[in-house]
């Protein structure tokens, strides 16, 4: 989300369209003249020097799945096996 204050944030559970202004926020950013983009880390600030940008068309394909039955009395029967006369 992006803030009055030009925090942009983002959340697991934001959507598509919040997550697509963020990204349009520090785009905009990022392109500005006399700015510098920084980067806060637990004790540690780094700067941004690059922006990478592209977009995939991601065709998902349906997988078959094989599932086993589970299995009947009569396969545990056959399971068994008698020991040996001795």
């Amino acid at each position: 989300a992006v803030t009055t204050s030009g925090y942009v944030g983002l959340a697991r559970s934001d959507s598509e369209q919040v997550r697509d202004a963020a990204w349009s926020a520090l785009r905009t950013a990022f392109l500005a003249p006399q700015v510098a983009l920084v980067f806060h880390l637990t004790n540690h600030y780094a700067l941004i020097f690059a922006l990478r940008e592209w977009e995939e068309d991601v065709v998902y394909e349906p997988v078959a799945v094989a599932k086993r039955a589970p299995p009947s009395s009569a396969d545990a029967e056959g399971d068994q096996q008698e020991s040996p006369s001795g």
